[in-house]
């Protein structure tokens, strides 16, 4: 995506961020928040891009050495950092960003530093990187990516512009299949269905094997829980356990699937239910199902998530959940 105009969703972000460029109101700290697969990293790039882009206008020509250099990662006035998504630490942020910032730019207006996964920053990170933001050079701008703005201190909240990114539409996300897939009608609303508004669901759904798996393991251990007698918790939770790096897609995957049996219990639309190839499962499970265990199940995973996220024991946390999930009282 290399223009505003080739990005998809939140065209008011993408509408502010041109209005600043057109009107020299671009300010030196912005922060990019939202989960992952709303484009917010490839709408922070191309606002890079524009910003070093020797035209001057609300779009990247494409063509002048800046925007050459750019696209081929090697614009000395364009910095990433933490490219890997991982812990950034004080010593990082002082080596890559507190410590260079002092010297101009190369060639550009600006001297950008792109900041991956920037809410993973340390406290003393966070600490090293304010007074940048409180005093920066004019010429630099800091653009730092999260996926959790809360993980912020309201020190580097209060310097920055944010920008909260939001889930596509139904239609958006049939616009990119059709820009970049070959589908049937039936295919293609099983994919717009799946994606929930995001694009790294729906290219994961399309094009791995593992996303397919995930929603076979699930429905499998729905199955189960269903059919099995106690004792088949501590296997399933064996088999969650040993699929621990994906537990966050697996239990959202178990929402998707029991908030389908609120839209078939409803008898609403069918065109609102998510796992639309799975509509005759769905079904079934619906009629064998109070309304309220339901909303309840739904709760159950969603404090689930909460607690593995809070990193509660995993095996523990995963345990109590299917045994509610079960019907056995734990809490």
């Amino acid at each position: 995506m290399d223009k505003f105009n080739d990005i998809l969703g939140n065209i008011n972000i993408r509408r502010n961020l041109q209005y600043s460029i057109k009107n020299n109101r671009v300010v030196n700290s912005y922060i990019f928040n939202g989960e992952e697969g709303l484009l917010k990293e490839e709408t922070a790039l191309v606002f890079a891009k524009t910003l070093l882009c020797e035209k001057n206008s609300e779009e990247p020509c494409g063509k002048c050495v800046s925007c050459k250099t750019f696209s081929e990662n090697n614009n000395p006035d364009f910095i990433k950092i933490n490219e890997e998504g991982s812990s950034l630490k004080v010593e990082e942020i002082r080596e890559k960003l507190v410590s260079d910032v002092e010297i101009k730019p190369y060639s550009s207006k600006y001297k950008i530093y792109y900041i991956n996964r920037a809410d993973l920053m340390t406290v003393g990170a966070q600490n090293a990187i304010l007074k940048t933001l409180e005093e920066p050079p004019k010429y630099v701008i800091i653009l730092l990516i999260a996926n959790d703005k809360r993980n912020f201190l309201e020190t580097i909240l209060s310097r920055c512009v944010t920008y909260d990114f939001k889930e596509l539409t139904n239609d958006e996300i049939s616009t990119y299949i059709e820009n970049n897939y070959t589908l049937d009608s039936y295919d293609k609303e099983v994919a717009v269905g799946y994606a929930r508004g995001y694009i790294s669901k729906l290219d994961n759904f399309l094009g791995s094997s593992d996303e397919k798996n995930k929603r076979s393991l699930v429905q499998d251990i729905i199955e189960r829980l269903d059919k099995e007698d106690f004792m088949s918790i501590f296997d399933i939770a064996k088999e969650l356990e040993n699929n621990k790096e994906n537990i966050d897609d697996l239990l959202d995957i178990f929402i998707s699937y029991y908030r389908d049996m609120i839209i078939v219990k409803s008898e609403i639309d069918d065109k609102y239910i998510i796992n639309k190839d799975k509509k005759i499962f769905i079904r079934m499970l619906a009629k064998n199902v109070e309304m309220s265990e339901i909303f309840n199940n739904c709760d159950i995973i969603e404090r689930t998530k909460r607690f593995i996220n809070s990193n509660t024991n995993f095996k523990l946390t995963i345990e109590n959940m299917l045994m509610e999930l079960k019907g056995e009282k734990v809490w």
